[in-house]
């Protein structure tokens, strides 16, 4: 009987990681070889020669490359100013997404480890590995790169890191986004206001280095649009053409952002989602109970769904709202790995009670497993070659031709809510035809012993934190 239990035990112990380093071997093999090459990427590599081209003759201002982030152009630029052709600049960016990836398992696992919280990493794994956001890790777009330095600002600021540092990696995360340094600026506060109502001067560094990145993320996004647009505003993405004619087309995305079958962080980044929201809406109700209405968590809470609104918000006025090409709400996802580490560490208790509930019956465990199986499997099959994002975008009975925003805004925005809302539902397709799409049957089995392995795992680390 003692040799049967600590043969279980070994195998609990030595099967996650089994399955998970098989499953990185192979996944970070078929992301090399079998990249893939959409939207943003194409036009960018169109246009870093006149870029270059504008910078050796002299001219500051007026230069027109686009309107992306520099964050994107940098890697892009300085490779080709070594030379290098489109095929090499392609690989290389896959090469970063991957490393990227890899990078936000291996800081989260550092931060929990510190905090023997350990069945919290593989909660984090969970929640990245079944979310939209690993179909970006074997793209070109520039998300997982932008998700890592976002998370590692966010754990930087959560142990209080030097000040230096907190700049540093503010002003990488700044020039992801042009609209990222408020929300930055918001998480460093959701972390340091005990210390700000107590001793501000214990977070003096801190504050310091979280204004500086500030102004820098600010200064360098200002000189680059004006090299591009002669303003040191981004006057393309202020266009008023390019922002929802309407309160109702403004709704709808805001709604399809957060609840869209085909785009909402809810089926897209479902466990990231549902934590976030479990663990909030369970601080709040305890402290309000307790009659603790301005309490440090009910505060930090109200920062938290700040950003997220403000986030939402944002996005959803512009015509694209979830990023255009893209497979989910591209926009947002960088930020859904910070808000949800930054969730669970502020707030460890109330995950923890939430947790203990659900792994307390086997019964709860087992109809966890079956709904991420449901929601995951699409992002392995749009992984794996399936059409679904083809689909999305293809024209139909609805919308029988292609839409432009600046020749016909009604049309397009018609549009642009039949596929969120009502038309091209993904999630079905998605589940019953990969499995059984031709070469996809070790891939999903893989996958769904990746999966079970870490809901099993991450249950029985639980128990066994609580029993220290």
């Amino acid at each position: 009987m003692g040799m049967l239990k600590k043969g279980r035990s070994v195998m609990e112990k030595y099967s996650l990681w089994v399955f998970g380093s098989i499953g990185a071997i192979i996944y970070s093999r078929d992301a090399l070889t079998n990249f893939i090459n959409q939207g943003d990427t194409v036009a960018l590599l169109s246009v870093i020669n006149a870029g270059l081209d504008c910078l050796s003759k002299g001219i500051y201002s007026g230069c027109y490359v686009l309107h992306f982030p520099i964050f994107q152009y940098i890697p892009m630029a300085i490779l080709r100013l070594y030379g290098a052709v489109d095929e090499v600049i392609l690989m290389n960016m896959i090469y970063i997404n991957l490393a990227s990836f890899f990078i936000m398992i291996l800081i989260v696992m550092w931060y929990f480890r510190d905090l023997k919280r350990n069945s919290v990493t593989l909660l984090f794994i969970l929640s990245l590995i079944t979310s939209a956001l690993f179909y970006y890790t074997k793209n070109t777009y520039n998300e997982t790169t932008a998700a890592m330095i976002t998370l590692a600002f966010t754990i930087a600021a959560l142990k209080r890191s030097h000040g230096g540092i907190i700049a540093i990696l503010f002003i990488l995360a700044g020039i992801t986004k042009e609209v990222a340094f408020p929300f930055l600026i918001l998480i460093g506060v959701a972390c340091w206001i005990p210390q700000l109502k107590e001793n501000w001067r214990s977070v003096k560094g801190q504050l310091i280095g979280l204004l500086i990145g500030a102004l820098i993320s600010l200064l360098i996004n200002s000189l680059f649009n004006y090299f591009r647009f002669a303003s040191f505003l981004n006057t393309f993405n202020m266009d008023p053409k390019l922002r929802v004619p309407s309160l109702g087309s403004h709704i709808s995305s805001f709604g399809g952002i957060l609840f869209s079958p085909n785009a909402g962080i809810l089926f897209f980044c479902t466990l990231f989602s549902i934590l976030i929201g479990v663990v909030i809406f369970l601080t709040l109700k305890e402290n309000l109970q307790r009659g603790s209405y301005f309490s440090y968590q009910v505060v930090q809470s109200a920062i938290i769904l700040a950003i997220i609104f403000g986030l939402i918000v944002g996005f959803s006025s512009w015509y694209a709202p979830y990023g255009w090409i893209a497979w989910g709400p591209r926009l947002i996802l960088p930020w859904m790995p910070s808000l949800f580490i930054l969730t669970i560490a502020l707030f460890p208790d109330p995950l923890k009670k939430f947790l203990d509930r659900l792994y307390s019956r086997n019964l709860f465990v087992g109809i966890a497993m079956i709904l991420i199986a449901f929601v995951a499997t699409p992002q392995l099959g749009v992984m794996t070659g399936l059409d679904m994002m083809i689909r999305f975008f293809s024209l139909n009975v609805e919308c029988p031709k292609g839409g432009n925003v600046l020749d016909d805004p009604d049309y397009y925005f018609q549009c642009l809510h039949n596929g969120t809302w009502t038309t091209r539902h993904l999630l079905l397709p998605g589940m019953f035809e990969t499995p059984f799409r031709k070469g996809n049957r070790k891939p999903t089995l893989l996958y769904y012993l990746v999966l079970f392995s870490l809901v099993w795992t991450a249950r029985n680390w639980h128990l066994k934190e609580n029993r220290k």
